[in-house]
């Protein structure tokens, strides 16, 4: 592993506007940095090597802070029958010349679909059949990094509280980083560590933390986290088509 303390403002920036809505809804460093990363020019396992690390740091720390309020039930079925197609997944991309723009577009668009409430009765029949959802999380995520919008669809018909929903989903990212990360060690003989990033994105969470939780309107904030995910798609999809 090379560490790399090169630092870039711009990808800090990202870092902090992702940090938000990670502290806020579990999700967020991943979700906003891959595709952010990827129209920046950075190659897919570029952008991981640079965002798991953060992801797992800060979702670690999550956890920690309420750990037992962690699904513990929801997370045994997540390690069983997610995280396997997790790895599958990335080492299809690692193997394969697949355009993984293409994934994180389709991963994007469909993720906010289902968020719109006009879609909420779709979105529940889903529910029903939650647990076989779990592979379908590991491999979207394995291919994109962007099941995260999948992963909270699950864990809120999985766990009602607010801050069990939070907690089980930055268990469920913590486990999707070691998981991401070993299987990139593995396949790669070099991955870079950029420390500087890991360094900023931890100070970040633990400065933002104390602020943003404090004054929250969740249903303002579940409408912009929407927003933004078609905001993001529809950048993706002018560059899978060349436009930009």
């Amino acid at each position: 592993m090379l560490i790399d303390i090169s630092f870039d403002y711009v990808i800090a920036i990202i870092i902090v506007l992702s940090m938000l809505t990670q502290i806020l809804f579990g999700v967020g460093i991943l979700l906003w940095g891959t595709p952010s990363l990827i129209l920046l020019g950075y190659e897919f396992d570029t952008a991981l090597s640079l965002l798991l690390p953060i992801s797992i740091g800060v979702s670690g720390l999550q956890t920690s802070e309420n750990f037992k309020h962690i699904n513990r039930k929801g997370i045994w079925k997540f390690i069983k029958f997610s995280l396997p197609f997790v790895i599958l997944g990335l080492f299809f991309i690692l193997t394969s010349d697949f355009n993984v723009e293409w994934l994180v577009f389709g991963a994007l668009a469909v993720g906010g679909v289902l968020r719109l409430s006009v879609f909420q009765r779709f979105s529940d029949n889903i529910s029903k059949f939650k647990d076989i959802m779990l592979p379908f999380i590991g491999i979207v995520h394995g291919i994109s990094n962007l099941g995260g919008a999948l992963l909270v669809l699950w864990v809120s018909h999985t766990d009602k509280t607010k801050l069990g929903f939070r907690t089980t989903v930055a268990a469920c990212y913590f486990l999707l980083g070691i998981f991401q990360i070993v299987t990139l060690m593995l396949y790669e003989d070099e991955i870079f560590f950029f420390l500087s990033y890991f360094i900023f994105g931890i100070l970040s969470y633990l400065i933002l933390h104390r602020v943003i939780l404090k004054s929250t309107n969740d249903t303002t904030l579940d409408m912009l986290l929407t927003a933004f995910i078609f905001g993001m798609a529809f950048l993706m999809g002018l560059k899978v088509t060349s436009i930009i």
